[in-house]
Formats: C-alpha cells, sequence, structure tokens
C-alpha cells in the first residue's frame, strides 16, 4: 500500500472515530441520580443515587436483599398491592418513594389534555379527601398533575407523605414520597419535585419538528467537515485522491443543505399548523365558557423528553360528575398507608 492510500485509509478512520467519540462528551454523567428502566410500564425515571431501590423487575438474588436492606418477600408483597414498579428507601435521610401505575377504568386519558375548568373540578374532589392538608395542580412542561401533601395514622403512629398523581395514555402514575421525620421538609419534596420531573414515557402526540433536525445535521456536517479536512491536506499533493475526494464532498455538502432546508420546511409548515389549531381552540373556548385565570405553570422542561405538545386538542366534555377520581387513589392508598 502506497503512501498516500495509507495516508487516506488513517483520516478516515480517524474521522469515524472523532463521529464516534463525540457523542461521549455531549452530556456529562450525573453520578448523584440513577436511571431505572420500568419495562412493564415503559418508564424511565432518576432517583438519587444514595436511595436503596427495588424495582418489579428485582431477582431474588440482588444486593438489595443481602445486605439487608429490603426483605424479599416484604418487600415484593407491597409493591404488588400498592401497585408499584419501585420502591426505594433512603435510610440517611429518612424518607421512602414509590412509583405505583395502574390502568385508569374511567374516561380519563391524559389530564394535559383537559381544559382548565374541567382540572380544577378535579382537584376540587380530589382536595375533599380526609388525608390531604395541601392540594394543587403542577405543570412541568411535559405532563399535568394533581398534587397533594397528607398526613395519616399508621401502625407507629402519625406519618406524612406527599405524591404527584396524573393520567397519560389511560393510565394512572403516582409518585410518593413517605417521611419517616416528624413533618415532610422542603428538602423532601424538592426530592419528590426533581424525581417527578425526570419522568419520561412513550410519546403518544405527533411532535413538532422543531427537536429534530439535530441528528441529520450534525453527522452530515462531521462528514462534510472530515471531508473538507482530507481536501485541505491532500489537494496540491496528489490529483488522484483529489479526484476521489471531490465528488464526496459535494455529496456531503449536497445532503447537508438539502436535509437542512427540507427539515426547516417542515417544521415552518408544523409550526404554522399549530398557530392555526392553537388559535381554531382559543376561539372555541372562548365562545363555550368565560375566562378564567390560568394554573401557574412551571418553567421547568425536561430536556431529555419532548416539551411540547403539537396537538391542542383536548378531552371531549363529558360529565366528569362520573369519573371516580377518589376510587383510583384509594387503590394506591389503601395498602400504602
Amino acid at each position: 500500500m502506497n503512501n498516500s492510500k495509507l495516508k487516506i485509509l488513517t483520516l478516515v478512520l480517524a474521522a469515524f472515530a472523532i463521529v464516534s467519540a463525540l457523542p461521549c462528551f455531549c452530556a456529562e454523567a450525573d453520578s448523584s441520580i440513577t436511571t431505572y428502566e420500568l419495562t412493564e410500564i415503559n418508564m424511565t425515571i432518576d432517583v438519587p443515587s444514595q436511595t436503596s431501590v427495588i424495582t418489579s423487575a428485582v431477582k431474588k438474588n440482588d444486593k438489595s436483599f443481602r445486605d439487608g436492606t429490603f426483605d424479599y418477600l416484604t418487600a415484593m408483597s407491597k409493591m404488588r398491592e400498592d401497585n408499584a414498579y419501585l420502591y426505594g428507601k433512603n435510610v440517611a435521610d429518612g424518607y421512602e418513594i414509590e412509583v405505583m401505575s395502574m390502568k385508569n377504568e374511567d374516561k380519563l386519558k391524559d389530564l394535559s389534555k383537559l381544559k382548565e375548568k374541567k382540572l380544577n373540578k378535579l382537584l376540587d374532589n380530589y382536595s375533599k379527601q380526609e388525608d390531604i392538608v395541601e392540594s394543587s395542580i403542577y405543570k412541568n412542561g411535559y405532563l399535568t398533575f394533581l398534587f397533594a401533601s397528607r398526613t395519616s395514622n399508621g401502625p407507629e403512629g402519625r406519618f406524612f407523605y406527599s405524591d404527584y398523581y396524573t393520567v397519560y395514555d389511560g393510565n394512572d402514575i403516582m409518585v410518593r414520597l413517605i417521611s419517616e421525620n416528624d413533618n415532610i421538609t422542603q428538602e423532601e419534596l424538592s426530592v419528590l419535585k426533581t424525581v417527578t420531573d425526570s419522568i419520561r414515557l412513550p410519546v403518544k402526540r405527533r411532535l413538532s419538528l422543531k427537536a429534530l433536525p439535530g441528528k441529520s445535521v450534525f453527522y452530515a456536517f462531521i462528514f462534510l467537515t472530515a471531508a473538507f479536512i482530507l481536501i485541505v491536506l491532500y489537494r496540491r499533493h496528489d490529483e488522484k485522491v483529489n479526484a476521489v475526494i471531490l465528488p464526496i464532498a459535494e455529496k456531503c455538502k449536497a445532503f447537508t443543505l438539502k436535509t437542512s432546508s427540507a427539515l426547516k420546511e417542515k417544521a415552518k409548515a408544523e409550526k404554522e399548523k399549530l398557530a392555526e389549531k392553537a388559535e381554531n381552540a382559543q376561539k372555541a373556548s372562548k365562545r363555550e365558557e368565560p375566562a378564567e385565570k390560568p394554573s401557574e405553570v412551571s418553567d421547568q422542561t425536561d430536556d431529555t423528553a419532548p416539551n411540547e405538545q403539537s396537538e391542542v386538542e383536548e378531552e371531549d366534555d363529558e360529565d366528569l360528575s362520573s369519573i371516580d377520581l377518589d376510587a383510583a387513589i384509594a387503590l394506591f392508598d389503601d395498602s400504602s398507608v
């Protein structure tokens, strides 16, 4: 193999190595959290690393049972009764955390699609539960939750807990933190909120193309850059190499421009379509009901999860009196309390 061919092979391999290594530097791993895949409910969620955690898929020989943090039979029985798919204990900070889910048996499909008026009615009904001392609506830009702080009497005395409840794709989801302290602390509430905000679920809605061009354009740009480097290195030294590289560079350039232009056009069309839907929905809403003060919406968004809904459509105007939200919550509460 002559020197020019060897140089070409070396540079091509180096370019591919760079492309392969770049994703590793895109985001620095956060050692303070551990990510769990709850495959049975198609959920990914982050929990503080200092919390000992088991999931519904845990094996009997897991280290959590060997070190005495959990008793296998007791823990698995509790999780089955609570419809829980993740159960964690933080001994140092004195709290337990659970992620629970079950099929919603009423008409609710997604709390995020409800109009504010209906959502407030649900909150009113939700707040009437005896153990709730505080409740509110929480939106993180991805999901809509009913938040509640509670107090209850158990076998070992009075205890405090808080939870975020939502419905997504027809499934009830609840994230709950039970405090072992005299009252639930702000630090514990912060942990609960952070864990809740980390939820990632399958995307059932058709989303804006705004976030899609990244990978295609990124890789096209990398290949174009690699081709350009090769051109600079060899343009004046080897006409044969030049004849091979130039077509590749032109193809890369054409691909980048074509991909970028097409995606921009699609994103623009999608944006205009969404704006039209939003305007129509707003007009329809004004005709149906008086203006109301919107609930406070958190500015937080989940960068790893879609935070834009491309459809502004909402649930039909069914009679909310037929939705037994208390019964759904009770299925979580009966065994957890």
